[in-house]
């Protein structure tokens, strides 16, 4: 809760410097279309444009589709829908006046204005925390104006799907194969994001060659999930990891007994056909209710299961992630920030992504 609390100020506005809103303004995105945005005094900002197509019916536990290109202004100033998870209905971490659907793949982005640098401005792509169960960009802590405004930076902030709907993992789970699912969608929901980042970042006034992908808690292990796919080659050149959860990812064993037990409480076995198309049935509230089932914690604190206190987390598929090792090499800890009198502890990985210290922005590890 501390750590929320320390993001809330990192992030969000000082109240006595906001600036009351100026006339919107409008960007063309080549290939895509023309979006309006808010244009403040010191920055610009654009609400939910959304990146990827709806997640529900037919779409539901499959790779996300980009979102076509639109002939009308698409208006982003108005809030869409966050991702369904733990918290709709309620934030745990404050007041919560967010909806929330399957429709939900949508991006923010914050443009400093206050600069006379004509050149490209870096980018930082951020990944929420909240336990792969909850969290939106719509949080108010996510509020990205003082981060793009004092940093000179480009700041996106994205939705991703959460809990069941976004890491449910089937392997082996009865039936026929062709309905196992793979897991980690809300990675690929990342990953989509990222690409989007690259392909249009420049219409804003980023710099695609320098992004920097960061996040904190269960956005800290995406950013390590990244560092080691495959899928995310390219799509970032620095990252930044806060508060990083030190938990394994699941196997393939583990992920199918936890899709047996989300299917056991939403009455889907015996398997007959597999769970998958009885799960697809039944509604996203259904899913998101019945995810945290006490089943679960038996399984979450039963050492022959495994210890692990996160109920819906990446799986190792050999494709998002091919190293069952992978969170134990290397670790980055922003200690300094919340315990000024303790030193930071900092380990580098060597690959060609560098990992970067708060002390010093910008400097790569040795």
């Amino acid at each position: 809760m501390f750590l929320q609390f320390y993001l809330l100020l990192w992030f969000a506005p000082h109240i006595t410097a906001s600036s009351p809103p100026s006339p919107t303004i409008d960007i063309h995105i080549p290939n895509l279309g023309t979006v309006r945005g808010f244009n403040y005094n010191n920055f610009k900002s654009f609400i939910d444009i959304p990146y990827g197509q709806s997640t529900a019916g037919p779409n539901r536990w499959k790779q996300p589709l980009p979102y076509p290109p639109w002939k009308d202004t698409l208006d982003a100033t108005v809030t869409k829908d966050g991702c369904a998870g733990a918290n709709s209905g309620g934030d745990p971490v404050g007041p919560d006046s967010q909806s929330y659907s399957e429709d939900c793949l949508n991006l923010r982005i914050w443009v400093p204005s206050n600069t006379t640098n004509t050149s490209l401005l870096p980018v930082a792509v951020w990944l929420h925390g909240g336990g792969f169960i909850y969290g939106t960009t719509g949080d108010p802590m996510y509020d990205g104006r003082n981060y793009a405004i004092k940093h000179n930076t480009i700041l996106v902030t994205l939705n991703y799907r959460l809990g069941a709907l976004g890491f449910l993992a089937t392997p082996n789970s009865g039936g026929h194969s062709k309905y196992d699912l793979s897991g980690n969608y809300g990675l690929l929901d990342q990953q989509l994001a990222l690409r989007w980042v690259k392909d249009h970042i420049n219409a804003f006034g980023g710099d695609s060659t320098r992004v920097l992908l960061f996040g904190q808690s269960a956005g800290a292990m995406s950013v390590v999930c990244h560092l080691v796919s495959p899928l995310s080659s390219g799509l970032f050149h620095a990252v930044e990891i806060r508060s990083p959860v030190g938990l394994h990812y699941k196997t393939k064993k583990e992920s199918t007994g936890h899709a047996q037990t989300l299917a056991t409480t939403l009455g889907c076995l015996p398997v007959g056909d597999g769970i998958v198309p009885c799960l697809r049935k039944i509604s996203a509230a259904k899913i998101v209710s019945s995810q945290l089932a006490i089943e679960y914690i038996r399984h979450l604190t039963d050492p022959g299961h495994g210890i692990n206190w996160l109920e819906w987390i990446p799986n190792i598929d050999g494709k998002q992630s091919r190293r069952v090792y992978m969170f134990t090499f290397f670790v980055l800890i922003h200690i300094e920030t919340l315990f000024p009198s303790f030193p930071q502890v900092l380990y580098c990985w060597t690959n060609p992504i560098p990992l970067l210290s708060t002390t010093a922005p910008g400097t790569a590890c040795p």
